[in-house]
């Protein structure tokens, strides 16, 4: 079972040699690379503690948000890979076809500045709600790329970011007279 032999794999590098090895790769991140591994599943395999904390933080987000997210089917305890719906790359008019507003009407509504009186259709509501309710980074959310199809289902399919794994991770602070990256070392 590839879950079974994943965890036997005490590396990234034995895990990426492995995966790369009989599975399609879907995208690469900064924190992690996605595999297809078929029957409409996808992997989501940590490339370094950026990806073991978006895994984390998506395996629990997609369990209060399954009508806007990919399912989680496993993962990993401490992140290093998550089994997830594969959700597939959308274009622009995929917003207006699916959600009935274009992509532009639909990352307007989450600036979480602005004040919006138009009918908001269900499932961009469902991503806002989800986007205050686990602090999101909405610049993320509001990328073409962190999105796609579940069939006819329009899914956020990456959604690890939150301001707290920003912070940790990302955010570049000035520390004894040179930038570093985040409150940890990655």
């Amino acid at each position: 079972m590839l879950t079974g032999q994943l965890a036997r794999l005490k590396s990234f590098t034995a895990r990426k040699r492995y995966m790369n090895s009989l599975y399609t790769t879907l995208g690469t991140g900064t924190g992690r690379k996605v595999y297809d591994i078929g029957s409409g599943k996808a992997l989501k395999l940590a490339i370094n503690a950026r990806g073991k904390a978006q895994n984390l933080t998506e395996a629990v987000i997609s369990s209060y948000y399954s009508t806007i997210l990919p399912t989680v089917y496993s993962q990993d305890e401490g992140g290093e890979w998550i089994i997830c719906d594969k959700a597939i790359s959308v274009r622009k008019a995929d917003f207006k076809k699916y959600l009935g507003v274009d992509m532009d009407t639909v990352f307007s509504y989450m600036d979480p500045t602005a004040r919006v009186t138009a009918c908001i259709p269900s499932a961009v509501q469902s991503a806002i709600s989800c986007i205050a309710d686990f602090d999101l980074v909405p610049a993320d959310i509001t990328r073409k790329g962190s999105w796609g199809l579940i069939g006819d289902r329009m899914v956020i399919r990456d959604c690890g970011l939150t301001e707290e794994v920003w912070r940790e991770f990302y955010k570049e602070t000035y520390v004894n007279g040179r930038w570093v990256k985040g409150e940890r070392k990655v």
